[in-house]
């Protein structure tokens, strides 16, 4: 993410064509741009309900090590000794 305080940079880094009117481009407006969204949004609702129900199962997780130091870091990962 990049911030500019002028827009003549955002010109300088980015083609006319893409940015939006708001911002001295030849793009769609960014009223547009937000309609269009809601508008694909409300396509896939079903979606990205199914995708809230996804949840982490904790019971799952690998309990903590006894010897960190010997055997490993806690969770998937395992210390490799390479020669």
């Amino acid at each position: 993410m990049h911030f500019f305080s002028e827009d003549t940079i955002i010109k300088e880094k980015f083609p006319e064509d893409f940015l939006p009117v708001e911002f001295g481009g030849k793009g769609i407006s960014l009223e547009t741009l937000q309609e269009m969204m809601v508008s694909e949004y409300e396509q896939h609702v079903s979606f990205f309900e199914h995708l809230e129900k996804f949840k982490v199962d904790e019971s799952r997780r690998p309990a903590k090590l006894e010897n960190d130091e010997m055997l490993g870091f806690y969770g998937n990962f395992k210390k490799l000794n390479v020669d």
